[in-house]
């Protein structure tokens, strides 16, 4: 009886450890936002990017 006792309480202190850690999940967390910032940042430079050569372009040809 004792020996099932201790087994329980080595699974359930096991389990709990495992709700504990986060640290992996918090990684992956932050790689995921860093992805979706850097993606949003090339769509938005690209985008821009296009726009700026236009304009630029617009004042080169004006001062002709």
């Amino acid at each position: 009886m004792a020996i099932r006792f201790r087994a329980i309480l080595r699974r359930g202190r096991a389990r709990a450890g495992l709700w504990r850690n986060e640290k992996g999940a918090t990684a992956i967390e932050y790689g995921l936002i860093a992805a979706l910032i850097s993606l949003a940042a090339i769509i938005a430079f690209t985008t821009l990017g296009l726009n700026l050569g236009n304009i630029f372009n617009t004042i080169t040809n004006a001062m002709k």
